[in-house]
């Protein structure tokens, strides 16, 4: 069963996967607090650069933000293997964030450059 309820363009994203016990709502780093559905978490930051991404894995507990930080002068993505989420093209100095939920491991790339890959692991955060 999947669930995806989707609020506006740049809006927020709710995606339920029973498979893999993971929920994920991604968010526009742009919107105030009031106009998000996500409780207060953990944040964990992935820097994109040096065509890569650092760190390449991750492991985190349910809750937990993780935001991709393009700090290249180029643009990339990050997109789950499994399709989950897709920031879409990020430029030079652009973020893009997701909330996990939930346990399981997902894999992600960079669509453009599909030699940068990595992975969350989420539910065994330290």
């Amino acid at each position: 069963m999947k669930k995806i309820i989707v609020l506006g363009a740049l809006g927020a994203a709710i995606v339920v996967l029973a498979f893999a016990s993971i929920a994920a709502a991604q968010s526009d780093p742009d919107q105030s607090s009031s106009d998000q559905a996500t409780p207060a978490q953990d944040t964990v930051t992935v820097n994109i650069e040096d065509d890569a991404f650092d760190p390449a894995t991750n492991s985190i507990a349910p809750g937990t933000t993780v935001t991709w930080v393009n700090n290249e002068e180029e643009p990339h993505t990050v997109t789950a293997d499994n399709g989950l989420f897709d920031s879409g093209r990020l430029d030079p100095g652009a973020s893009y964030s997701v909330w996990f939920d939930g346990s399981g491991t997902g894999a992600y790339h960079c669509t453009p450059h599909p030699y940068m890959t990595g992975s969350l692991v989420v539910g065994e955060g330290s």
